[in-house]
């Protein structure tokens, strides 16, 4: 659905001549790729966490989030609010992105290992990961480390010689699949026999799509508030990614049309049981590379999720949980900021630098609305304090 409605929403990808943009503002020809993406599959999972224990279902808090993102990004993009999301700061970005990143790596390990009963929380995750060592299961363990190996492999010779051997381009930028489907045969392969598998399986998904509904509005009242870090995640990587594809391309976007866009599409989701999504770098830079003009190719795209929804569930049956976990892990590390980062910012601005502290430590260890919030309001207080005993010369 967001892949296919964004050829219709989205900004116009035409030439800028002396600062104006040639096309039409509803016929999206812009790079971005729009889908569910690790910060806000971590940010909704945190949401779940805290609400489950009320009683609901998992999948109506993941559309109940969808819907309150949806309102969030709809109502700042009719009233042409987007501006106000240059007051979120890049070093503030930096810690929240590189905070969560960290918390969804620390989240798979487990599966890794093939522990269970792990706490909530990053500090309880540690502890418990270290305290169940002794009940490691090895198949488990070895699926895991040599999927991230081979994850790591892929991606150094696409790097390497991808651009100048096309094959060795597709296989690099299909790595995903490619370590997916080779543990999914060897899975069945060893476990199809056996009463008990030899590590832990994805087991049985449902086909198919849920009959639209209307979310739970009274649930909606609960996750209303801690979704605005996943409105604030979700609206600046989206806009990040199109600024960045935009400057490649020459072309400009219109962040209330975006958000407009956002609203929209997260609101239909929820009423179709979908979990928020947003801009996604990676499907994104996949599309720029594989010579996409045009977001119609999300029509192919959504062809491709309907008939695996439908057809190929019973496959993913024999996905191990070891494989998925070292495909997130392989994948989120990508966008761990590193430490040289935060060593410019002290190095530049004291300023900065707090910031991002602030907005890594409390996202890591309180939570992503917490930390995203105080972070940005220290920016701005400092901003102002800057203002007002400034002197001139």
């Amino acid at each position: 659905l967001p892949s296919a409605l964004y050829f219709i929403m989205g900004t116009s990808k035409g030439k800028s001549v002396h600062g104006h943009i040639i096309g039409a503002s509803l016929i999206a020809l812009l790079d971005v790729n729009t889908g569910p993406t690790s910060i806000i599959g971590l940010l909704t999972a945190q949401i779940i966490k805290q609400v489950t224990a009320e009683g609901y279902a998992p999948s109506a808090i993941a559309v109940a989030v969808a819907f309150s993102v949806g309102l969030y990004s709809l109502v700042m993009g009719l009233l042409k609010l987007g501006f106000l999301l240059e007051f979120v700061s890049h070093p503030v970005l930096t810690g929240f992105i590189s905070a969560a990143a960290l918390t969804i790596i620390i989240g798979q390990v487990p599966a890794i290992f093939g522990e269970t009963n792990i706490g909530s929380g990053v500090a309880n995750q540690i502890h418990d990961i270290f305290a169940k060592l002794p009940t490691t299961k090895t198949p488990t363990l070895l699926v895991g480390l040599t999927g991230i190996l081979l994850l790591c492999v892929f991606q150094f010779i696409g790097k390497q010689w991808g651009k100048k051997h096309k094959a060795v381009w597709i296989i690099s930028i299909g790595r995903n699949a490619i370590t997916i489907l080779l543990f999914t045969i060897i899975s069945f392969a060893a476990n199809k026999s056996l009463a008990t598998p030899l590590f832990d399986l994805t087991g049985k998904i449902p086909s198919g799509l849920v009959a639209p509904k209307v979310p739970d509005l009274a649930l909606v009242g609960k996750v209303f508030q801690p979704s605005l870090a996943v409105f604030v995640a979700s609206a600046l990587e989206h806009i990040a990614i199109a600024k960045s594809f935009g400057r490649r391309n020459n072309y400009t976007i219109d962040q209330s049309q975006e958000l407009t866009f956002l609203g929209v599409t997260n609101i239909l989701n929820s009423f179709f049981g979908g979990m928020a999504v947003g801009g996604a770098a990676s499907r994104t830079a996949v599309n720029s590379e594989s010579g996409v003009k045009s977001p119609l190719s999300g029509i192919f795209t959504t062809g491709a999720v309907l008939i695996s929804i439908y057809a190929l569930t019973g496959a993913l049956f024999w996905i191990p949980k070891a494989a998925l976990s070292a495909v997130i892990i392989a994948a989120v590390w990508q966008i761990v900021v590193p430490i040289s980062v935060f060593i410019s910012y002290w190095k530049i601005s004291f300023t900065d630098f707090v910031a991002s502290q602030l907005a890594f430590w409390i996202t890591l260890f309180v939570s992503a609305e917490t930390g995203i919030e105080l972070a940005t309001l220290f920016m701005v207080f400092c901003t102002v304090l800057q203002v007002v005993f400034s002197k001139g010369k």
